[in-house]
């Protein structure tokens, strides 16, 4: 599943088809976000980011983001 959807909602997925062409589905409820969301200024307005990279000898690497609140990172 890629997508957004509400804390609670149930989503239903596609996971295979059989060979009689019938699906097999599943249905799981959507958790809350697992960390904070990391925004980003573009053009003005500010827009949620969906990844966050850091370049690391040429090459762009998944990066951690934490900032810093009340005196200690998180």
């Amino acid at each position: 599943f890629i997508g957004i959807v509400a804390v609670g909602v149930a989503v239903k997925v596609v996971v295979g088809v059989k060979a009689d062409n019938s699906t097999q589905e599943i249905s799981f409820t959507a958790p809350a976000l697992l960390g904070p969301t990391v925004y980003i200024k573009v053009g003005g307005a500010w827009k949620q980011a969906m990844s966050v990279y850091i370049r690391v000898s040429g090459a762009w690497k998944d990066a951690l983001a934490k900032i810093k609140v009340g005196g200690s990172w998180k």
